[in-house]
């Protein structure tokens, strides 16, 4: 992991819930429950799951807009975890985020160029050549530099997500976190938005943690893929292994869900019984034992080890 540019070693958040007059806390929403994972830099590492898995906490936390429970973050070898505010401040010049709501991430009242220039603004780079550099970072992303006097509602979803991005670069990063910055979008639009992606981390040399519940969506995009499940990660390998290779039976019913584009052909479905437990109350053992065809005793009672099964492709079950 000694060039990996993200490092997340045990990482849990947890959400009090409190009762009473007190306000005593009386349980704990497990959203993230110790995970593990690193990035390398240059490469794009794919988050997937069901809704509430607690994929999009991940990025939050590791971001810090949300305060671990416990774990470590570690940026280029320095543990975020522990830095202060101001520290903090100029880390965030470095990590960045694409949301996956362009009409709510987009502040109506400003104009598309003071919505680029208010980083330069808030982090004290504020230059003569400020709107050179704004129309700059528009073009690079498919906006004409003459709509930067433009508002966010004179702007069609795709070119709204366009100028997400043209933000997130205003500063130079080095990690871009996408929280399922195409689910909201048209299928063509989206094949455009994960073509830019690709284009910029070439040209810019970007690292990307990309959160979608899509799987074909993060194949197209990403050289590691981790499968997550309330709360914990239960597999994570290259994408071609993952894709051809699949061992938890949680990814094998993910992978079987999606449509065959040739026509006659059809996946054999994986139907999953059941529901996901409450992150409130997990169950014991194996947090899948109750919805997976080949749970035992064991997944009842003992949690799997997350293990190494060659070639970095990681996996917690019982049975590979």
């Amino acid at each position: 992991m000694t060039n990996s540019l993200l490092e997340v070693n045990g990482l849990k958040k947890y959400f009090p819930i409190k009762k009473g007059f007190f306000s005593k806390t009386v349980a704990n929403v497990k959203a993230i429950d110790g995970i593990t994972f690193s990035i390398k830099k240059g490469e794009t590492l794919g988050l997937v799951g069901e809704s509430g898995c607690g994929k999009s906490t991940t990025g939050r936390v590791i971001s810090r807009l949300i305060e671990p429970t416990a774990g470590q973050i570690y940026f280029e070898g320095t543990d975020i975890v522990s830095l202060s505010p101001g520290e903090m401040r100029e880390l965030r010049k470095d990590i960045q985020l694409i949301f996956q709501d362009p009409y709510a991430s987009l502040n109506p009242r400003m104009t598309v160029n003071q919505i680029v220039r208010e980083s330069f603004i808030i982090h004290g780079l504020h230059k003569r050549k400020e709107n050179k550099e704004v129309e700059r970072l528009l073009d690079m992303v498919g906006i004409r530099p003459d709509q930067k006097h433009r508002y966010p509602h004179e702007f069609s979803g795709g070119q709204r997500q366009r100028i997400g991005f043209a933000r997130a670069l205003t500063l130079q990063p080095k990690l871009i976190i996408c929280d399922e910055p195409v689910s909201a979008l048209d299928v063509s639009i989206q094949a455009q938005i994960l073509n830019l992606m690709k284009k910029l981390q070439k040209e810019l040399d970007l690292t990307y943690f990309f959160i979608s519940h899509d799987l074909s969506v993060v194949k197209h995009v990403s050289d590691t893929i981790a499968v997550m499940y309330l709360g914990k990660i239960v597999e994570t390998a290259k994408s071609n292994d993952l894709y051809q290779t699949p061992l938890h039976p949680y990814t094998k019913a993910l992978l079987s869900a999606i449509p065959v584009p040739k026509f006659g052909m059809k996946n054999k479905r994986i139907r999953l019984k059941g529901d996901v437990p409450s992150p409130i109350n997990p169950p014991p053992g194996c947090r899948f034992n109750n919805r997976c065809a080949i749970a035992q005793d064991i997944c009842r009672n003992v949690e799997p080890e997350y293990r190494d099964h060659g070639k970095g492709h990681l996996c917690a079950c019982h049975f590979v």
